[in-house]
């Protein structure tokens, strides 16, 4: 069996829960930002949505635990590369959001055996950047 080159994950997280935390968005997310918003198959979200106001939003929505079919058919949805990647939703649409947080800033999709992502890209997008990928709110 082969093994996949060593590599590192640095992965710098702000996570903020209680209620009302959408509200901090206006602070986390710079004005004029591109940003793909992931999130489940009801409207839970639409508030979280109406306070990106200030950025350029386009949302996704996940209807179940992603497959790689699944997300890269969400990655062949987005327009460019955002800025920030935002997941509001339960686990399946967390998953959702770190696998587009990753490949979206790597410019790569997931292949179907997960021991050929290359670690390159790993390494490329989850260096120090300091840019959110991804926060649960609600």
């Amino acid at each position: 069996m082969t093994h996949p080159a060593a590599f590192t994950i640095h992965c710098p997280t702000e996570i903020r829960f209680g209620a009302d935390r959408a509200g901090d968005l206006a602070d986390l997310v710079p004005a004029g930002a591109r940003v793909v918003f992931v999130q489940g198959a009801g409207e839970a979200a639409a508030g979280v949505v109406a306070r990106l106001g200030h950025a350029t939003v386009q949302s996704l929505r996940c209807g179940g635990e992603p497959s790689v079919d699944g997300v890269n058919a969400a990655l062949a949805q987005i327009d460019g590369r955002p800025d920030v990647v935002i997941a509001c939703g339960g686990g399946s649409v967390m998953d959702m959001g770190k696998a587009l947080a990753v490949l979206c800033d790597g410019g790569a999709v997931l292949p179907d055996e997960f021991g050929q992502v290359d670690s390159a890209l790993l390494a490329r997008s989850t260096g120090n950047n300091n840019r959110p990928h991804k926060a649960p709110w609600g």
